[in-house]
């Protein structure tokens, strides 16, 4: 997995946004980062998401 600068670059390049508070939620609890990153949970994860940062 690339640094989290690289994410930010990788983001603004693709999207025009860096999407950073959401990068650190994925990232910076290392116990949960492979619960997180699991692609099979990705709409449940989302939603938590978007429950914690509205």
């Amino acid at each position: 997995m690339p640094p989290l600068d690289i994410h930010f670059q990788n983001s603004k390049e693709r999207t025009g946004k860096t999407y950073e508070e959401l990068h650190h939620w994925i990232d910076d609890n290392k116990a949960k980062a492979p619960e997180i990153h699991d692609l099979g949970k990705i709409h449940e994860n989302i939603a938590k998401f978007i429950c914690n940062y509205k």
